[in-house]
């Protein structure tokens, strides 16, 4: 079961997003699903962005930039848009049941921060930089025999991604 509520909020280049979502994930020790543990989860996010060359916003759909770029003729230079994502998940401490509690945590909140480049309505380019904090320092990689303590430790971990995207 799963469910959530949505919402959002577009005023001129400026758009808004969040949600809520919950529900149970069912895990099992044997193959059969019917004699699993639903386990709660929730998360939440909160979402912006924000176009620095005056494309208006009123809904998400395609962007159509004010002035595409056209490296042949000179011409524009698309549409940027600067964006922010903070967001949280939370499993229900029952999932220690199936995993390490001493390994794994139950908690985790994420941001993201970047910029979005739309050289007409069919490519886009985004670049972005991901932090994820774990509510309780998580195994990174295993001790040197299956019962040793892990060797290293996270409390959070970075990402920096890259990601073209072709509309047809």
């Amino acid at each position: 079961m799963r469910f959530g509520a949505h919402s959002a909020y577009d005023y001129k280049s400026l758009s808004l997003i969040g949600e809520y979502m919950g529900g149970f994930e069912t895990y099992a020790h044997t193959n059969s699903l019917t004699k699993g543990t639903h386990v709660p989860t929730s998360g939440w996010y909160i979402q912006s962005g924000y176009f620095l060359t005056g494309e208006q916003v009123t809904s998400r759909v395609i962007v159509q930039p004010l002035h595409a770029f056209n490296p042949k003729t000179k011409g524009g230079i698309g549409a940027l848009e600067l964006t922010g994502r903070w967001a949280n998940q939370t499993i229900d401490k029952s999932i220690f049941n199936f995993a390490s509690e001493s390994k794994w945590t139950s908690d985790t909140n994420v941001v993201d921060v970047g910029v979005n480049w739309y050289w007409n309505s069919y490519v886009k380019f985004y670049a972005g930089w991901q932090c994820s904090m774990y509510g309780e320092p998580i195994q990174a990689a295993p001790g040197s025999t299956a019962n040793a303590s892990p060797s290293y430790w996270m409390s959070s971990t970075d990402m920096l991604w890259l990601r073209a995207q072709l509309f047809y």
